[in-house]
């Protein structure tokens, strides 16, 4: 078998090249990183990328865009950035974090600050976020690109980590409206209406009633199988609300 000369690699890269790379700069690349040219070059034919993080090849779409580079993407590939910037969470900041959590068989739910949406809000050593956020991060070292923080209990005030899960707008979308919240057009439907509804008019009667009796939140939520503030929200008339 012949010798492959830098001729035979640069033809061959020629043929298959479809980055934005010359082929002198394919063999000071290759070089680099300790791969043939040949190597390089198929690898970058095929989608790939080299992090000089991690030192390894990844799909051009594990990289964020970078509009400085000669390609349009980061050195270095996300998972290698997240890794190095997740924020460090001091242990007397997790420990005045569970100070505002009040556990229980079911949601844990905050006692801190809310926003106006009803979520917890925290403020640690490094910037202020939901308290479900940083209870999910503080559980899974960090959140998916792309992804938000999801609640299954439906409750926005519970940061309990079996609780939360990582998901897309898309799926909150869709949780909001299996449970009644609203519809795909972005309105709420009425109660009464909405075949989703967690709930009848029966039994929002029933709780106003026992609630007027004395009777707590926490009881009611365990009684019907709701969620403390969504007891609360048919309390206050803030869902379900009597025709005038």
């Amino acid at each position: 078998m012949g010798t492959v000369t830098h001729e035979d690699t640069a033809r061959k890269f020629s043929e298959i090249n479809t980055s934005p790379m010359s082929a002198q700069q394919i063999r000071k690349a290759a070089s680099r990183v300790g791969v043939s040219e040949a190597e390089y070059a198929l690898r970058l034919a095929s989608g790939e990328k080299w992090c000089s993080g991690c030192k390894s090849f990844h799909a051009r779409t594990s990289f964020a865009g970078d509009r400085s580079r000669y390609d349009g993407l980061s050195m270095r590939c996300r998972t290698f950035v997240e890794r190095q910037y997740v924020p460090r969470i001091r242990e007397s900041e997790e420990d005045r974090f569970w100070s505002y959590v009040h556990k229980s068989d079911g949601c844990w739910e905050w006692s801190g600050s809310l926003t106006q949406s009803g979520y917890g809000q925290f403020r640690g050593a490094i910037s202020s976020r939901r308290a479900h956020v940083f209870s999910f991060i503080l559980h899974n070292g960090s959140l998916p690109d792309g992804k938000i923080v999801c609640h299954h209990c439906d409750n926005p005030r519970c940061v309990r980590p079996e609780h939360l899960y990582a998901g897309t707008h898309a799926d909150n979308a869709h949780d909001r409206d299996s449970r009644g919240r609203g519809n795909q057009h972005g309105t709420s439907l009425p109660a009464d209406a909405n075949p989703a509804a967690k709930v009848t008019w029966e039994v929002v009667r029933a709780i106003r009633s026992r609630r007027s009796d004395g009777e707590s939140v926490r009881s009611l939520s365990s009684a019907f199988n709701l969620s403390p503030s969504q007891v609360r929200n048919i309390v206050n008339g803030k869902c379900w609300k009597e025709a005038a």
